[in-house]
């Protein structure tokens, strides 16, 4: 019998694609085979029902597509304002914690950092933080929650240096300056 871990790692995409494509070509020689079988008028039928569903089909994905981007393009802006807040307030050499990290790191033009989502870093806690700016969004992913979040927020001054407010999916933006960063004077 297979561990669980052996069997998820089984199951991943590039181990499945060529079963799921060999699947496909023998389906679809199966689907010629018992087409060509038919008569005139049921081969036209079953061709245009086809041609149907594939119009129908690719409808459905195009609406999904634009519905997606659309929610893309409205978080891109607040992710985008918030990096060049913290652009026009950070040093040349800066570093920011966020769950955002291409995107942060694009606009703000300093390195980023992902969230430790089990506990507070401890140089973060004792003063010696090596990050410039902490990154949360109301709604954003992979950021930490609960005691975790107190825990970064009470480990740092409460200066704020700027919420940005957002209707879109990862909501408002609120950037706190992390002081006492080895190197500061």
């Amino acid at each position: 019998m297979l561990s669980t871990d052996r069997a998820t790692a089984l199951s991943l995409s590039s181990y499945m694609f060529l079963s799921i494509a060999l699947l496909g070509l023998v389906g679809a020689q199966a689907i010629i085979a018992g087409w060509a079988r038919l008569n005139p008028t049921a081969r036209r039928g079953s061709a245009i029902a086809g041609l149907g569903l594939l119009l129908v089909l690719t409808a459905v994905d195009v609406t999904r597509a634009h519905t997606n981007l659309r929610d893309v393009a409205a978080d891109r802006v607040v992710i985008q304002d918030a990096g060049e807040a913290i652009a026009e307030a950070a040093d040349a050499d800066c570093l920011v914690m966020t769950s955002y990290l291409p995107q942060v790191t694009w606009y703000s033009s300093c390195a980023t950092t992902a969230f430790d989502l089990e506990s507070v870093p401890r140089p973060l806690v004792e003063g010696l933080a090596i990050t410039d700016f902490l990154l949360f969004f109301d709604n954003g992913k992979r950021q930490p929650e609960g005691r975790v979040l107190e825990g970064y927020l009470n480990d740092i001054p409460e200066q704020l240096v700027v919420t940005i407010d957002d209707a879109g999916a990862v909501g408002d933006a609120h950037i706190h300056r992390v002081e006492g960063k080895t190197g500061d004077g």
